[in-house]
This record gives structure tokens, sequence and C-alpha cells, in this order.
């Protein structure tokens, strides 16, 4: 009778941790195949994002046709949320000037996006008075105020800061002046910065509205 080799038991014991080596490295490999593909398919900012992204806080507020608008009503097309006021000398109307032109520029019409200007000085900004001021950046600009009490709330909310009062110029108002980029699901992505050079503010608008 032929004597029967041990050789192959050992071959195959010795083949098995090769194949898991190999199949391992093939997982690896997936995985940071599908790593890159999600890191080249993700929204690339230049200013500050949130992450992970923040659940936006939604309010209702007089608008400046005198009816009430809502963040949650806008759900389903970015929002991009600003908080200033009318007697504001420079940074207000220079932002929601490069607002109006980075969308101008995407091709966003108003029924695509949203731009909010919560006023931070609700005393002397009425629905009225909004409504003369957001003329200059029609379409686009939803003015809305509210009572005292509410727009602190929604300040304080937003670690948004506002105190008036520069020396000799009693009407004037110190202010955060970001802009907050919420996109489609109400959830804030990036905090723009008008100050940032102007290519990089427009090239951020286009990037909230793409998402």
């Amino acid at each position: 009778m032929q004597a029967v080799s041990k050789a192959a038991p050992e071959v195959r014991s010795k083949a098995v941790p090769r194949v898991l080596a190999a199949v391992a490295v093939a997982l690896l490999l997936a995985l940071a195949i599908a790593a890159a593909t999600l890191v080249a398919g993700s929204p690339s900012f230049h200013a500050t994002t949130y992450e992970p992204p923040a659940p936006a806080r939604d309010f209702t507020l007089t608008d400046h046709t005198g009816g009430t608008t809502s963040l949650s009503d806008l759900r389903g097309k970015p929002v991009l949320l600003f908080f200033g006021y009318t007697h504001c000398p420079d940074v207000c109307p220079m932002t929601l000037s490069l607002l109006r032109d980075a969308l101008r520029q995407a091709g966003a019409g108003p029924e695509e996006v949203s731009v909010l200007l919560v006023t931070v000085d609700p005393a002397r900004d009425t629905p009225e008075i909004l409504a003369r001021y957001v003329e200059r950046y029609a379409p686009y600009v939803t003015g809305l105020t509210g009572s005292e009490a509410e727009i602190q709330q929604l300040l304080s909310a937003y670690g948004i800061h506002a105190e008036g009062g520069h020396e000799g110029h009693s009407g004037l108002l110190t202010h955060t002046s970001a802009v907050f980029g919420i996109d489609r699901d109400g959830m804030i992505r990036v905090l723009l910065r008008p100050e940032a050079p102007r290519d990089e503010f427009l090239a951020d608008v286009k990037t909230l509205l793409e998402l």
C-alpha cells in the first residue's frame, strides 16, 4: 500500500495566511478608494465650516411685507442668514451687495435661494423701513424684525454680538458681520466673512448652492 503523503496539509496550512493577507490588502485598497472618492466629492469651502454641520435654530419673525417668515418654511433651498440693520453705513450694505452679486454670478434666482436680513435694531427697523431698504438688493433679500425680546433671544441663539453707540454716533451699532450658510436641509454648513477675498466669498456662496 502506498504511503499517504503528509505534505499537502502543510501546503494548505501555509496558503491560508497568504490568502487572508491578500484579502486584507484588497479590503484596505477598497476602503482607501472609497475614502478618496468621498473626499473628492465633499464640498470645499474657503471660509470656516461647521464640522459636523449644525442644525440652524428655527425662528419666526415679521418680514418687510408685514407678514411672517419662518426659517423652517424655507427648507428645501439654501439660506444665507445675516444680522444687520438699515442705518449701518458700511458693513451691511457691503455684505448684502456681495451676496446679491454672488447669486447673480451663480445664476441663482430668488426662487432658488433666500437671503435673510435679521435686524439687530428692531426699535428703528420697522417693516416699512426694511421694505425700502431691501429694495436695493431685490429680489433676493427678505428683511426681518420683531420685538426686542425676540431679537435678543435670536442673537443669543446664534452667538451674535450687537451693541450700540460709537462715541459721538449714538445711532450706530457694532455687530457681528458673519453670514450663516444654511443648506437645503436646514443645517449650518459654513460661516462666511464679508471681509474675505471677494473671489473666495463668491466661490463659497456658489459651493453652498451646489450642495
